[in-house]
């Protein structure tokens, strides 16, 4: 049956497809493939478009039918990318109310996740009628804004806790010094270090309570900190017994508070390490090479940068992407894109990024070319950064 030429098409697709440059910003929020997976369907999307508007003006009926095959192509990506972006959120606010060991009320707080996550199983997701998909579309935003309303209660508590445990190890150490003070067992340079001890447990708290990469490191590693903290109450114990530490061991005092400070020192240095340590081996294992090509470039020349990439690591990385950033040689300025869905272990890829161009009104000189590389590893993403230098000639 002949399809009905319906000038209002245009308007209509023309008004999803800035629903969906909308929904970028949004989604961008919870998962960074998402993004990036629509910013590319975005662009076919409009290409398709153009070429649709061009075969009406030609009085070409095809892009009529052309309008509709991308009113439902949008359709059901928008719908496919919400669903996507609300099991990804329900996904992380679960793994963050577990490892957030200080939350008060968690009971409650994992009902209200439970009965989110029933109603985003119970949205229909299979119709293909526009409006039923908006619909479905409105019910995971609705989630979604649950779901956040949530992560603001979770920065609530970190704030709430940021403040209020080391303004707690700072009243709770008053009359703790009191007895030690007034007990008389501990010399001058005995209790000097263990207000040392107590400012860094102080600034500790302040520092790391309420980041969710300690909640992480707190959870993976329970065992070593309750070894830590044993050995520091036997140390404690030798300290406030009748044979002072530093008899014990036949050193001085002073050098038994050098000994417990560089012990502390190298526990938060360690902390430290522990907490930068993944993030550090992801991006030492992923081994971008970029070959010399020719730095000299005209304008309205393609600037066309060769690259192999290399996966070390013994898992598998996925959504492999790069962006682009250079002042000046592009009128997008930041161009990003989805290179491979996946990369296995110990594999390499090869490629051309021919994303910029040199304007015609460029202004000879040198500019600076910085990629942005991105990938996952398992839920966690990473970025490595290159820059590349060129000079653009007359």
């Amino acid at each position: 049956m002949p399809m009905k030429k319906d000038k209002n098409l245009l308007d209509v697709v023309k008004s999803l497809l800035k629903e969906l440059e909308e929904d970028i910003s949004l989604l961008r929020e919870f998962d960074v493939s998402l993004h990036s997976e629509i910013s590319n369907f975005l662009e076919r999307m409009n290409s398709r478009y153009t070429s649709a508007i061009e075969k009406i003006v030609r009085e070409d009926d095809s892009g009529y039918s052309d309008l509709e095959d991308i009113l439902v192509s949008v359709n059901e990506m928008r719908l496919q990318q919400y669903q996507k972006a609300a099991k990804s959120m329900l996904q992380m606010t679960r793994k963050e109310l577990k490892n957030a060991f200080w939350f008060r009320d968690q009971f409650s707080l994992s009902q209200g996740i439970g009965d989110i996550e029933k109603k985003i199983l119970d949205i229909d997701s299979s119709s293909k009628d526009s409006s039923e998909i908006e619909r479905s579309i409105n019910l995971y935003r609705d989630q979604i804004n649950a779901l956040g309303g949530i992560q603001k209660r979770f920065q609530g508590e970190r704030h709430r806790f940021r403040l209020n445990i080391p303004s707690k190890v700072l009243l709770w150490s008053i009359p703790i010094f009191i007895g030690i003070w007034i007990s008389d067992k501990f010399d001058n340079s005995a209790i000097c270090v263990l207000i040392l001890i107590m400012f860094l447990f102080v600034i500790l708290s302040y520092f790391f309570v309420g980041s969710k990469r300690f909640e992480e490191f707190i959870s993976q590693n329970k065992v070593m900190l309750i070894i830590f903290l044993v050995a520091l109450i036997v140390v404690m114990f030798l300290w406030q017994s009748h044979t002072k530490i530093s008899s014990y061991f036949y050193i001085s005092s002073e050098y038994a508070a050098g000994i417990i400070n560089l012990l502390f020192t190298i526990m938060l240095i360690s902390i430290l390490i522990v907490l930068n340590l993944p993030k550090i081996l992801a991006k030492r294992k992923f081994i971008v090479v970029i070959p010399t090509i020719d730095k000299n470039f005209s304008p309205r020349d393609k600037i066309i940068i060769p690259y192999s990439l290399e996966n070390k690591r013994s898992g598998v990385i996925t959504e492999v992407g790069v962006s682009i950033s250079a002042p000046g040689l592009d009128e997008l300025f930041r161009r990003k894109d989805n290179l491979y869905k996946s990369m296995s272990s110990k594999s390499t890829k090869s490629g051309e990024l021919k994303f910029l161009e040199v304007p015609k009104e460029a202004v000879p000189g040198e500019y600076t070319v910085e990629l942005e590389w991105s990938f996952y590893v398992g839920s966690k993403w990473y970025e490595k950064t290159d820059r590349l230098n060129i000079n653009v000639v007359s």
